[in-house]
């Protein structure tokens, strides 16, 4: 989409070259005019929200002031639980590969 990752995302704190969102005062950089700039291709864990990864498993995010309503939608629910467990596979497999070139 022309953008560089540096300017979007940096270096998680748990290593493993995974990638972190950056926020300035609390937004994502891609929200403009209280809107999403990339929406067509926001990241899986956008699309997903306010289903989130907590201590037991997906959970709605309690800060989002619309999850009664996403609670509601069971075919959301469902699909946001899959897209969550993707993006738990992907991080997995990224540890494993990591954890394989460092042996």
């Amino acid at each position: 989409m022309g953008h560089y990752e540096q300017v979007f995302a940096r270096p998680s704190k748990w290593g493993y070259n995974l990638k972190e969102m950056i926020f300035v005062d609390g937004q994502c950089i891609f929200l403009q005019n209280g809107k999403c700039s990339v929406y067509n291709n926001r990241p899986t864990a956008c699309r997903i929200f306010p289903v989130t990864l907590g201590r037991n498993g997906a959970e709605m995010d309690p800060s989002c002031p619309y999850r009664e309503h996403f609670e509601k939608d069971s075919v959301f629910v469902e699909q946001a639980k899959t897209g969550l467990h993707r993006i738990i596979e992907d991080v997995e497999r990224t540890i494993s590969l990591s954890n394989n070139i460092a042996d």
